[in-house]
């Protein structure tokens, strides 16, 4: 249909975008493609190479605190999501997404989360509660 034919309009726009640098324009790309295909993660890992995971790994952070601050609260852990798959223990992004399961009110995994975070990087978080 035409939502599933406009989804690698929008990946042009974010890669050619992204290449300038993190700005809103690529921000309202990804969120229009979480709203057109809301399981769209795997367009994204296979076409990262392993020379842009750094840059990217810095955007889907950046994206993922802009979607908690606006309260897209499952994009900001789609967010974080792809940040810890390309990063793998990042312990930054596992304690953002410890917050945004605990905004949507899924205690157990922000306490799996923050503990992570915790684990991996003492003394940069807070403890996690008990």
């Amino acid at each position: 249909g035409v939502q599933t034919c406009a989804l690698p309009i929008f990946l042009n726009r974010i890669f050619i975008e992204g290449k300038a640098g993190y700005n809103n324009e690529c921000l309202a790309d990804m969120n229009k493609i979480m709203e057109l295909n809301p399981n769209s993660q795997s367009f994204f890992y296979p076409k990262i190479s392993a020379s842009d995971v750094p840059r990217w790994v810095d955007y889907f952070i950046k994206w993922g605190i802009d979607n908690l601050n606006k309260g897209y609260i499952d994009r900001a852990i789609f967010e974080f999501n792809m940040a810890i798959q390309l990063k793998g223990n990042f312990a930054e992004a596992y304690y953002l997404r410890g917050k945004a399961k605990q905004v949507k009110g899924d205690i157990k995994g922000a306490n799996v989360d923050s503990t992570k975070a915790y684990r991996l990087k003492p003394g940069a978080f807070p403890a996690p509660s008990k």
